[in-house]
C-alpha cells in the first residue's frame, strides 16, 4: 500500500492482514475526518509500516500484531485535537523494531508493547514538557518483559530516555 488516505471509513483506516506487506505514506483519519476504528491495524509479520500518519481516531493510531515487523518513522497524534483516543503506537508481538516514531496527545500510552522482546530505537513520546498540547495521557512508553532501548536515542519530554544495563532495558510497566 502506498500513499493511500483513508479518511472517515466506517472501520479501520487501513487494515492489513497477512506477512511481509509494506505500508508506505498513507494517512489514516484527521481531525474532522477520523476513521471509526485503529488509524492503521496491521496483523502479521515480517511487515513494514513506514512513513505513516495517523491522527484523531478512536481507536489506537497504529496497532501492531504479530512479531518480525518494522515501524519506522510515523507519527501518532499531534495535538491535543489529533490524538488518537486510545494508543499511540500498540505492538503486541515479539521482535519488532520500532524506530524514529512519534507518539503525541493520545488518550492512553504512547507506546505500548504489550508483549514480547521489542527494540526501540530514536522513538519520541510527549515532544513537549509535560501538560502541554502534546502530552499523551497515560504512559509514554509502557513496556512488557524483555523490552530493549537504544542507548540515548528514544525520548519523553524531549530527554533522553534509556533503560539499565546491556542491552538497556526496563523493567515491566510503565514509564512517564
Amino acid at each position: 500500500i502506498k500513499e493511500a488516505g483513508p479518511y472517515a471509513k466506517g472501520g479501520n483506516g487501513v487494515w492489513v492482514k497477512g506477512d511481509f506487506n509494506t505500508i508506505v505514506k498513507s494517512h489514516a483519519g484527521a481531525r474532522s475526518k477520523p476513521n471509526a476504528l485503529d488509524g492503521f491495524h496491521v496483523e502479521g509479520g515480517n511487515n513494514t509500516i513506514q512513513e505513516n500518519d495517523a491522527f484523531a481516531n478512536p481507536g489506537h493510531g497504529f496497532a501492531v500484531i504479530g512479531g518480525n515487523n518494522l515501524v519506522k518513522n510515523n507519527d501518532a497524534g499531534a495535538n491535543n485535537d489529533d490524538g488518537n483516543g486510545k494508543n499511540g503506537f500498540l505492538v503486541d508481538g515479539a521482535n519488532n523494531a520500532l524506530e524514529s516514531n512519534r507518539a503525541n496527545a493520545n488518550a492512553q500510552d504512547g507506546f505500548n508493547l504489550s508483549a514480547g522482546a521489542n527494540k526501540l530505537k530514536s522513538n519520541q513520546s510527549n515532544q513537549s514538557g509535560p501538560g502541554s498540547t502534546k502530552e499523551n495521557g497515560l504512559c509514554e512508553y509502557r513496556f512488557a518483559d524483555g523490552s530493549s532501548l537504544d542507548q540515548g536515542g528514544n525520548k519523553k519530554d524531549s530527554a533522553n530516555f534509556v533503560g539499565t544495563g546491556s542491552p538497556k532495558r526496563y523493567a515491566a510497566g510503565c514509564f512517564e
